[in-house]
This record gives C-alpha cells, structure tokens and sequence, in this order.
C-alpha cells in the first residue's frame, strides 16, 4: 500500500493519521510515516484497511466485534473455539 494509498483509505474511512494509529494499535509516528511514505505499511494493517474498504466496514463495527471476544478467543459460526473446555466423556 502506497502512502497516497493509506491516506486515500484513512479519508474513506474518516479517519486521522492519530485515530487510525489508535485502531490500529501503532505509534502516530508509524501512522504518519505509513502517510508520508517514509515506511511501508505492516502487511497484517495494510490487509485489515483493505478488508475494511472491500466490505465496507466502519472502524466501529470492526472494534465491536473485537472487542466482544474474551481474550484469545475468535467467534466461529458452528465451530468451537481452540480454548473452549472439553467436556468429559461417559
């Protein structure tokens, strides 16, 4: 993703170079490094940006369904999760 890339998708997505640092979970400096190109975006940031625009996602929608996870757990529809207790057998 270039530097005009990740500023045309923070606009799409009404975010600022200081919001978008805090989403993504990263240093505004490393925000308007990726803005100005002085670095290259993160593989898994630039994804999740590109994820986000494709299915039109909202910085909040992608935040509540993060957040609604107990810690280390995914939700998957008809899986169990990889933590979930076992039960005992007969």
């Amino acid at each position: 993703m270039t530097a005009d890339e990740y500023r045309a998708v923070l606009k799409q997505l009404d975010l600022t170079q200081a919001a978008a640092a805090t989403f993504l979970g990263i240093e505004e400096v490393t925000s308007r490094r990726w803005a100005t190109g002085k670095s290259r975006v993160h593989g898994a940031a630039e994804k999740l940006l590109r994820l986000m625009i494709a299915m039109k996602l909202t910085p909040e929608q992608v935040s509540k369904c993060l957040d609604d996870q107990p810690a280390g757990r995914v939700k998957a529809s008809g899986a169990a999760s990889a933590s979930a207790p076992r039960q005992a057998g007969p």
